[in-house]
């Protein structure tokens, strides 16, 4: 994906894609996107119900955090930049995270740049990494 192609991307895909890039994995119980709830509450957990909790309905499996929305999450999702990697590649990365983020927030500075366009710059730059 090129930058154009994320910056035009809805929440939901993004939230998807920071989240796949985070290493985020579909919770215990998923099977094909879908996730067996109870119709009563709707919790996923058992004994989180009051009610009947028999599970019988089902959701799709989409409770990704909100990257576009949430600076916090998006700070937890910043910090895997530097997640493991040579110090070259740390450099780069966060370079090119950082002109990214820069482009999008202008003229703002960058430390006022909302979630969603660092969600775009995060996803940008690990994309060019991949």
């Amino acid at each position: 994906m090129n930058l154009e192609q994320v910056k035009k991307s809805s929440d939901k895909e993004l939230n998807r894609k920071v989240a796949e890039l985070c290493g985020w994995r579909c919770p215990e119980g998923c099977v094909g996107g879908v996730r067996r709830c109870c119709p009563d509450c709707g919790s996923w957990e058992h004994g989180q119900c009051d009610g009947v909790g028999s599970f019988s309905h089902t959701m799709p499996c989409n409770h990704y955090p909100d990257y576009v929305n949430d600076l916090n999450e998006m700070h937890e999702a910043e910090k895997t930049l530097k997640n493991g990697r040579q110090m070259n590649r740390v450099v780069a990365e966060d370079r090119v995270y950082l002109a990214v983020l820069e482009s999008l927030a202008c003229p703002k500075h960058i430390a006022l740049a909302t979630a969603r366009q660092r969600a775009v710059a995060f996803v940008a730059t690990k994309e060019k990494f991949s």
